[in-house]
């Protein structure tokens, strides 16, 4: 059975720009990915762009903080799934 993901698989703190663009291509490729627009053929080209804006203090990694505010744009209160913030 192919492995499943979820955003929160993408969107975790401690992620550099290498790891966040490799997690992102895995998880494209997948059978079992996320219904999501962020992984539509346009989008694969500005996925270092994604890493660049959520990394807003500038680190090598994306930190709590950073992965929290996105969180909180996501609609509802289930954090477990981020919307299309």
């Amino acid at each position: 059975m192919p492995e499943s993901y979820s955003l929160n698989d993408l969107f975790k703190a401690g992620l550099t720009r290498e790891q966040f663009i490799t997690k992102y291509g895995e998880i494209k490729n997948a059978e079992n990915k996320p219904n999501s627009s962020i992984f539509a053929e346009n989008m694969a080209n500005a996925v270092g762009q994604m890493f660049d804006t959520l990394n807003t203090d500038g680190n090598e990694t994306l930190d709590e903080g950073e992965i929290e505010i996105l969180k909180s744009m996501a609609e509802g209160d289930d954090n477990s799934v981020l919307s299309e913030a």
